[in-house]
């Protein structure tokens, strides 16, 4: 009921996601891959959302993994994690310095943070490039998630940032 191909859905729903029955070590990983149909694409970032299943997501989430490339006749790590943790439901966002574009990329999952039965991921994203982009606004009191024109007051002179949790430092900063 828990497929790999469930952390591709972008369904936001942190109870669907894929997993494995197994105890996740260096030697028995767990890994999923994306291969790009269109051609080779750069992808310097990724995030990955916890599960939030019956209260056990934070424990089956991965805590040790490589973030990896395939260059066409082996794997390339592009960045290692270990002692990550995630609470239910939480996403979180990585970089990986990579200027090289490839076919396919994989997570290759090496440790559940304290599972030793079950290994869940629910959303696996991709990304070109870690930025912002769009506006800081003053709701006009509709409460949308969306600026609109009509109603909400841009803000300028904001400074807006991706803060790693890792470290707390600063992926990406505008104003």
């Amino acid at each position: 009921g828990f497929p790999a191909t469930n952390v591709f859905t972008n369904s936001g729903d942190a109870t669907a996601g894929w997993q494995e029955n197994k105890n996740v070590t260096v030697g028995n990983p767990s890994w999923v891959s994306a291969t790009f149909t269109g051609g080779p694409q750069v992808i310097s970032g990724y995030s990955i959302s916890a599960m939030d299943y019956s209260g056990i997501g934070a424990n089956i989430a991965p805590t040790n993994w490589k973030f990896q490339a395939f260059n066409g006749v082996t794997w390339i790590t592009l960045d290692t994690r270990a002692g990550i943790t995630f609470s239910a439901g939480q996403t979180r966002i990585f970089t990986a310095p990579n200027a090289t574009a490839y076919s396919a990329y994989r997570l290759y999952i090496t440790k559940a943070f304290s599972s030793t039965t079950t290994m869940g991921v629910a959303q696996l994203q991709l990304f070109q490039s870690v930025c912002i982009t769009g506006r800081v606004f003053q709701d006009g009191g509709l409460r949308d998630k969306v600026y609109n024109a009509a109603t909400d007051v841009p803000l300028s002179g904001v400074t807006v940032s991706i803060v790693g949790e890792t470290l707390g430092g600063i992926v990406a900063s505008t104003s």
